[in-house]
């Protein structure tokens, strides 16, 4: 009986385990998605060749009808008689006095027709081509419909404005409406126009290369994108991720997300979910923090699909004992226990279990599985990190 004592002390001291303490916590089943930001963006053309001078810093909170920048040239009277022919006819089309399929951009293309003929007459058929050429570009296409934007106020607005400078020997950019001042493009703000946010595809969800700009000291050309007043109130995020996951969030009002550059969790809206075979794509609503993001185009995010509270374990402790799955557990003593547990949610790295029904607060609690109640876990227990090293009984070190 000695010797049989001895051993079982010297066996028991040489064993020395690694333990945790358990403590409530939450626990989350997330997806890491980059994904594309369309932002509300007003852009203010430059309707002079030149340098511009600003008045407002890039990022800077403004609001409607302020002065943001002024460019000096002498002969611009023209591109703004052109600039406000175009305005006028917007103003119409959204009056509904035109409609918006018949002739737009007319006062653009009958000003091409008359230099074209003019140059017929002088025999300068070099810029008659050059001429029939810009009929077919898109830069008076994509600088039109940049106007179809603004609200007919803010066009009379624009409109007003222009028509002080007319005879001006400089030209005073105003801020269209309220919002975040940007002189910082990227190339993508068609693909990524807010007007276009329920026609985006899961081929726009993809990266594109960017082509960054910045307009402040640049030498600029009329036409040219000058700065852009951006709603720091709504925002989309659009993103693809497995079509597996479509069920969690088609029935969720809002879902939380994690915006890892600012650590910050803001609840969107699930504005489109739109399958496309194993893949799925996902429109967010946002109205949180787009100052932050103001020159970023592409971001990475968590989306929460799941939050699990209770007692969290590692998933290595996890074992079977006779079919049923818990935890050991080294009491005051440093005696293993066996306690049986509950798994209430779980992620790949751990799980998080119930506490059980108990007496009163501070007791351990019992579960049920099949039809008998076992003792549980509770906050503050010894976890054993590695089960398979150990037995029930067990005195550790």
């Amino acid at each position: 009986m000695f010797i049989s004592f001895v051993i079982y002390l010297i066996d028991n001291w040489k064993t020395n385990q690694n333990t945790y303490i358990v403590y409530q916590d939450t626990i989350e089943n997330k997806l890491e998605v980059e994904v594309a930001l369309v932002k509300k963006e007003k852009i203010i053309f430059s309707n002079a060749d030149g340098s511009a001078v600003f008045f407002k810093n890039h990022g800077e909170k403004v609001k409607s009808g302020l002065l943001i920048a002024q460019q000096y040239n002498d002969d611009h009277s023209k591109s703004l008689s052109d600039e406000i022919k175009m305005i006028d006819e917007m103003i119409e089309i959204k009056q509904g006095i035109k409609n918006a399929n018949h002739s737009v951009g007319s006062a653009h293309y009958d000003a091409i027709e008359l230099e074209i003929q003019q140059s017929l007459l002088n025999s300068d058929y070099s810029n008659v081509l050059l001429l029939i050429e810009s009929v077919n570009s898109s830069e008076f296409n994509d600088k039109y419909y940049a106007y179809e934007m603004y609200t007919v106020e803010e066009l009379i607005n624009l409109k007003n404005s222009l028509n002080k400078n007319i005879l001006s020997d400089k030209v005073s950019y105003y801020s269209p409406s309220g919002g975040l001042v940007s002189y910082q493009f990227d190339g993508l703000e068609n693909i990524y126009s807010f007007d276009r946010i329920d026609q985006i595809n899961l081929n726009d969800a993809r990266k594109f290369d960017l082509k960054t700009e910045n307009t402040v000291d640049a030498k600029l050309k009329s036409e040219n994108p000058l700065y852009k007043i951006v709603d720091n109130f709504e925002w989309y995020l659009v993103g693809d991720i497995p079509s597996e996951h479509y069920d969690i969030l088609s029935t969720k009002k809002y879902i939380k997300i994690r915006l890892n550059k600012i650590d910050k969790t803001i609840y969107v809206e699930p504005y489109r979910l739109q399958r496309y075979g194993e893949r799925l794509l996902v429109v967010f609503k946002a109205d949180r923090f787009l100052y932050q993001y103001l020159d970023d185009r592409y971001i990475h995010i968590d989306i929460i699909l799941e939050e699990f509270s209770g007692l969290k374990i590692q998933r290595d402790s996890i074992m079977k004992l006779d079919g049923v799955t818990g935890v050991y557990v080294a009491d005051a003593n440093k005696i293993v226990k066996f306690r049986p547990i509950h798994i209430v949610g779980e992620n790949e790295a751990c799980v998080v279990v119930e506490e059980g029904n108990k007496l009163n607060a501070g007791s351990r609690g019992t579960i049920i599985i099949g039809e008998k109640n076992y003792s549980t876990i509770m906050t503050y227990d010894s976890v054993v990190l590695d089960p398979e090293n150990v037995y029930e009984g067990q005195i550790l070190r």
